[in-house]
């Protein structure tokens, strides 16, 4: 392990930038449970691009510092590492340990699963609008309304997962 890795793992600071970390790779390891996050119709309304509801999803997550985050939006497809980050604040976007990994032809659900069994993770949440992307009544996955975004109902129910 080269020592800007190990001391990053340490510190839990982002990456350096000069690192570039692939869709299926993480910057350190994950903690042992994984809020799997979705951006368009989950941090705002469709695919608006605002990141509206960052801040509310964040004041959350900060009362249990845990639960790491890993991104499996699209995005992940077209933006590179850093850039996705870049919508949150550094203290929750340390905790942002990677992406799932782009298989083609799999679902949402295949490449989240495959994220866990790679890394060990036994206790997940998901965080999307897209039903379609899930096997039926995953229990896993918190479905928000994508027209809407996360609202306060979703965040009691991501609450509700945290405090187990």
């Amino acid at each position: 392990m080269q020592d800007d890795e190990k001391n990053n793992k340490e510190t839990h600071s982002p990456p350096p930038l000069q690192h570039r970390i692939a869709p299926g790779e993480v910057w350190r390891r994950p903690a042992q449970r994984i809020l799997f996050l979705d951006f368009d119709g989950v941090l705002h309304p469709g695919d608006a691009g605002t990141f509206r509801y960052v801040a509310k999803l964040e004041k959350l997550l900060r009362q249990y510092p845990v639960v790491d985050l890993v991104i499996s939006s699209n995005w992940r497809e077209r933006v590179p590492f850093r850039e996705l980050i870049d919508p949150f604040s550094v203290d929750v976007a340390q905790r942002i340990v990677g992406t799932t990994p782009i298989l083609p032809g799999e679902d949402r659900q295949s490449e989240i699963e495959t994220f866990c069994r790679r890394h060990g993770i036994q206790d997940w949440l998901v965080l999307d609008d897209r039903a379609e992307l899930f096997s039926p009544y995953y229990w896993r996955l918190q479905l928000i309304d994508g027209r809407l975004g996360l609202c306060d109902t979703d965040l009691d129910l991501v609450e509700h997962w945290l405090r187990r």
